[in-house]
């Protein structure tokens, strides 16, 4: 089947998040919209839409063109913005020949997308930080004083990458004692 390639790039961070995405060429902006959610690791919390040349798609309930009844290919070489909750992605069609595909693939992959529980890209970057002393070898004590929130923040925020099966120093439990889930 003739396929579609895409990059979605998420707004507003540096160094670049995104994925080079193909997909079959015969999908629907509510397909698009749940192609984004896997490959960004999202599960549905916010709404969304999709902006397309000033065209706003999205779901039914929201006073937009119908997002199931509206094919992308049909807005080829267009400027796509897809909104979800606090975060906002820019996507590009790919010009030139990609691999025919029956099923969305990702192609390429850069960067973390932030995880939904990130209210906005601020407390995005305080979790990447968060990332960054625990894989340098700090303590969650050490982070908690450094970042400035709890210890139990600290541990809720690594525990979303080590779920999301992110590259980081293992989580291990330091107490013996059943049912305490402490870890340092």
């Amino acid at each position: 089947m003739e396929s579609i390639r895409m990059r979605v790039s998420l707004r507003g961070v540096k160094p670049p998040v995104r994925r080079t995405l193909a997909f079959p060429s015969d999908i629907a902006f509510i397909d698009l919209h749940l192609i984004i959610q896997a490959a960004a690791g999202w599960g549905g919390r916010y709404t969304h839409r999709f902006d397309v040349d000033g065209k706003r798609i999205g779901p039914a309930d929201y006073q937009v063109s119908e997002e199931a009844d509206e094919k992308v290919s049909e807005y080829e070489g267009s400027r796509i913005v897809y909104e979800y909750g606090p975060f906002t992605a820019d996507i590009m069609y790919l010009k030139g020949k990609t691999q025919d595909t029956d099923f969305p693939i990702i192609l390429e992959s850069e960067g973390l997308f932030p995880p939904e529980e990130c209210k906005d890209l601020e407390e995005y970057f305080e979790v990447l930080r968060t990332l960054d002393l625990w894989n340098s070898g700090k303590t969650i004590r050490e982070i908690s004083r450094v970042i400035g929130v709890s210890e139990d923040a600290i541990r809720r925020r690594l525990y979303q990458f080590e779920y999301r099966g992110y590259k980081m120093r293992p989580l291990v439990p330091t107490s013996p004692r059943k049912g305490i889930s402490k870890y340092e």
